[in-house]
């Protein structure tokens, strides 16, 4: 690799690893909206449903403002429709568990998803699999098992939150490994939230648990936490996914957990034991190891082109 190429190699590694870290920031803190919805009317499968509802909108005019073709194949419908499936699925996993365990917790046990993304990558796809990459996973793992281990279990709480982590791993998979890592993101992004939206609609004939219309408070968290949750932070973890792979952004957005547990703690007081605190270094520590390291090897990651 020439000077000039490694240049460029290292500069989209960099570039990818600020995004995908940037998204989990967004990621962390954005739950509190959510929740705070609850106490008003709302509930998971609402927040799921408005979650792409009022964004894609928002990018929809973004994307005229660009000039965007919004034409799409038959194959990138078939994957954009299938990352929808992972997304919304996801989301209300993920929103049940806070119910049972809180977000610091919840968020923290959905952090299974970075081993799920590395071993069906290595297993399905035959991704390569580094001593790094292990080491990291072994870190993020124990800085899991410390952030839970000084609390009391409940079992479907964790289970829900478990689950949530192997629908998100099908989701960044799906994003680099189909059609949908050649795609322009914020296009890619507006018809996942257009299919998560009619999806959960559909769903919802049968659930009736979407609350159509909530409280102006509720409007405004909900407002907010669409366009955070779906126009900025799903956006910039696509591109990120383009530059440095779903595995390697499953590991940098341990940051997520993070800034969750530290948010709950500050924002809405939640129970935050040294242990707690102790993991968050752990995991942080666990991101970096992987990230230097890719920066260092003359930015030699795999990524997609736009």
């Amino acid at each position: 690799m020439n000077e000039s190429s490694a240049e460029k190699g290292r500069g989209r590694v960099v570039t990818g690893t600020l995004l995908t870290i940037a998204s989990a920031l967004i990621f962390g803190l954005t739950p509190m909206l959510n929740t705070a919805t609850y106490d008003m009317g709302g509930n998971p499968m609402t927040m799921t449903f408005y979650r792409s509802f009022i964004a894609f909108p928002v990018i929809w005019v973004m994307l005229k403002f660009r000039k965007t073709s919004l034409k799409i194949s038959f194959r990138e419908g078939r994957d954009l429709a299938l990352a929808a499936v992972f997304n919304i699925t996801t989301s209300m996993l993920l929103f049940s568990s806070y119910a049972y365990i809180g977000i610091g917790m919840g968020t923290t046990l959905h952090f299974l998803y970075p081993v799920f993304t590395i071993i069906i990558g290595y297993v399905a796809f035959r991704d390569r699999l580094g001593r790094i990459k292990i080491i990291s996973l072994i870190m993020a793992t124990v800085g899991m098992i410390m952030a839970t281990g000084s609390s009391g279990f409940n079992m479907t709480g964790i289970t829900v939150a478990a689950a949530s982590g192997l629908t998100y791993a099908g989701y960044l998979l799906s994003l680099e490994k189909s059609s949908i890592g050649k795609m322009d993101t914020m296009k890619a992004m507006l018809y996942i939230c257009i299919f998560s939206s009619l999806f959960t609609f559909i769903t919802d004939l049968f659930a009736d648990e979407v609350a159509y219309v909530l409280p102006a408070k509720a409007m405004i968290y909900t407002v907010i936490f669409a366009v955070l949750n779906s126009c900025v932070a799903h956006v910039i973890l696509l591109k990120g996914v383009k530059y440095i792979g779903a595995g390697n952004a499953s590991i940098y957005s341990m940051f997520e957990p993070v800034s969750s547990v530290i948010g709950g703690a500050v924002i809405l007081h939640e129970s935050t034991s040294p242990m707690k605190m102790l993991s968050c270094i752990v995991i942080f520590a666990a991101v970096l190891i992987p990230a230097v390291s890719d920066i260092r090897n003359d930015g030699q990651v795999t990524v997609q082109r736009d």
